[in-house]
């Protein structure tokens, strides 16, 4: 099958580079290593179990977040690894519908009934995140719970395109059998290793 996706002109670097390491053939033959069902599958990894690339310069790509750039269902973004950003990359699987004004309106209620018992640490992460779904525009608001996404993702990875066809194929790769086997999620106690060989042919 074909998942056809659009790049975003906002992420120059993340942009250029895909189309780099595609263009050298590094991806063909490679696996989708990483199956998490709603919430993303994972390739580009050179050995196929999590380890292995590099961007297409041998430099490092800084983070290009912006506001525009979500993580809705289909989104393509980077992986981050302990050394920053090299070939792996994800697409967002996750249709579920995510209503970020009535999270934050459990959030704020939660706060007010257990500020007196949080920590302190744990009251300013639920206040952060608060912060956070509260400056969402409404045109997200509405675009998330309507295509659902990995809202966690939004501002701590790139973004840099969004499959535009082939989403029925995304789906059938979501929803293959998976095991344990990698140590990454292993230690999460997540199963996300697909049992079957899911290979990349070709990225152009």
């Amino acid at each position: 099958g074909d998942i056809i996706v659009k790049l975003y002109n906002e992420t120059p670097q993340h942009r250029d580079n895909f189309i780099k390491l595609a263009e050298e053939g590094t991806y063909e033959g490679t696996l989708f290593h990483r199956v998490i069902k709603d919430f993303m599958i994972q390739g580009g990894s050179l050995r196929g179990n999590g380890t292995g690339g590099t961007t297409a310069d041998k430099t490092e790509i800084p983070r290009e977040t912006n506001n525009r750039m979500r993580a809705y269902y289909g989104a393509l973004g980077y992986a981050e690894g302990s050394d920053g950003i090299n070939s792996q990359f994800f697409i967002v699987n996750n249709k579920t519908p995510f209503d970020i004004a009535k999270t934050a309106a459990n959030i704020s209620s939660d706060l007010e009934e257990y500020k007196d018992r949080l920590k302190e640490e744990d009251k300013k992460t639920y206040t952060d995140y608060l912060s956070k779904l509260n400056s969402v525009p409404d045109d997200v608001k509405a675009k998330y719970l309507s295509s659902g996404g990995a809202f966690s993702i939004d501002g701590n990875y790139t973004i840099f395109g969004q499959a535009i066809e082939g989403l029925d194929f995304l789906d059938k790769i979501s929803a293959v059998e998976v095991s344990s086997g990698n140590s990454i999620d292993d230690e999460a106690g997540i199963a996300s290793k697909p049992a079957v060989s899911i290979i990349i042919k070709k990225i152009e």
